[in-house]
């Protein structure tokens, strides 16, 4: 009984000192975690100081991990290099250089996102104005009279000149919502996005 015990132990014990070899082999013998460079990955010696030698082995090996996992070798001509983050060009980077670098690049992709979000609202902003300009023109058209509204009159009319086969067009009641006979800027505009819907909707099934 307690020489099975012992094994137990002796067991439990040379797995545990296996999983710590493993881990500081990963750190240390180039199996590092990819993501975010971290500065105990760089520091093969322990010192507290990354050297070139030892900046450019790490980078080498983390390409090299990234090339096995498929990734995209993209932008590696852009590459950062040690000078970049040896600040005050002494030759070694230190923990505090390697911190300060990362949160300036952090910064930066932090500011070039809100860019492209903020252009991509300005993009969006403008398409909804050029709708709005293009269904205003197009309500226009048809109000001859210009009183702000589109009687039955003026529907048919344009609808014999746009519309080849008169019998598939959108009736005159349809878009007139309210049923008081005039079709208001409004009534056309909420008309104009479902006939947009209507369409989008159409393309994706024939996909």
């Amino acid at each position: 009984m307690k020489t099975t015990n012992f094994l137990s132990i002796s067991l439990f014990v040379l797995i545990l000192l296996m999983s710590f070899d493993m881990s500081a082999q990963g750190r240390r013998g180039g199996h590092m975690r990819m993501g975010r460079p971290v500065f105990s990955n760089f520091d093969f010696n322990g010192d507290g100081f990354i050297t070139k030698e030892e900046f450019n082995k790490a980078r080498a090996e983390r390409m090299r991990q990234q090339a096995q996992k498929g990734g995209k070798m993209k932008n590696v001509q852009n590459r950062k290099s040690f000078e970049n983050f040896d600040a005050n060009k002494d030759g070694r980077i230190s923990k505090e250089e390697f911190k300060r670098y990362q949160q300036m690049n952090q910064n930066k992709y932090q500011n070039k996102n809100q860019k492209q979000n903020k252009n991509q609202k300005q993009v969006k902003e403008k398409n909804k104005q050029m709708m709005q300009n293009k269904n205003q023109t197009a309500f226009a058209r048809i109000d001859k009279n210009g009183d702000g509204y589109i009687n039955k009159t003026e529907y048919n009319k344009i609808q014999r000149e746009r519309v080849r086969n008169i019998k598939k067009a959108e009736k005159f009641s349809n878009i007139d919502t309210n049923g008081d006979g005039r079709i208001s800027k409004e009534e056309f505009k909420r008309y104009q996005i479902r006939n947009r819907e209507k369409i989008m909707n159409k393309t994706r099934r024939g996909k």
